[in-house]
């Protein structure tokens, strides 16, 4: 949770994404739970490298992948989202999404392809650390430690030549 309660902050990152980097980010509004959200949807990752000094120049709050925004009060409408301020657009929270699939193949497989090329015990062993790491949901962590498990046993049974591919870091196609 950032900039908890800070609607200048907010209204003033939807501006600037807007104005600046309009062509690259869609806000995606929807309701749920009684709650209004605001999906920051970034479509090229070099706006989160420019977004960094316009964040520090404009006072606009900070932007995460993942990022959404959620309002409590009266939601604002979608031509409103960039002049929220005052206690009827009170920002809840925000949040960072995490899409299990995309953190098991970027920081489980491709991020760990050193250390299970290393030592396949090591990798392994580092499984539960790694759902720690990630605030895995307890109720999947035995699937997210199976797959991982299974993903590191794969490559341990691999000839020297595919090995070698995965220490070049091609890995997807042999994931696959």
């Amino acid at each position: 949770r950032v900039c908890r309660g800070n609607a200048y902050a907010i209204t003033r990152m939807f501006k600037v994404l807007r104005s600046v980097y309009g062509e690259k980010v869609n806000l995606r509004q929807y309701v749920y739970k009684g709650a209004t959200l605001v999906q920051v949807h970034v479509q090229s990752d070099d706006v989160f490298f420019a977004y960094g000094a316009t964040h520090a120049l404009t006072g606009a709050a900070p932007l995460y992948r993942g990022c959404v925004v959620a309002f409590g009060g009266t939601p604002p409408s979608r031509s409103a989202l960039e002049k929220i301020a005052g206690p009827e657009h009170t920002v809840l929270a925000i949040s960072k999404l995490k899409c299990l699939h995309y953190v098991l193949r970027t920081f489980g497989v491709r991020n760990k392809l050193g250390t299970l090329l290393q030592d396949t015990s090591a990798y392994i062993e580092s499984i539960p650390h790694f759902c720690d790491n990630w605030s895995v949901p307890e109720s999947f962590r035995p699937g997210v430690f199976e797959k991982l498990r299974r993903w590191a046993m794969y490559v341990a049974s691999l000839q020297a030549p595919r090995r070698s591919e995965l220490n070049e870091g091609a890995y997807l196609h042999i994931l696959e």
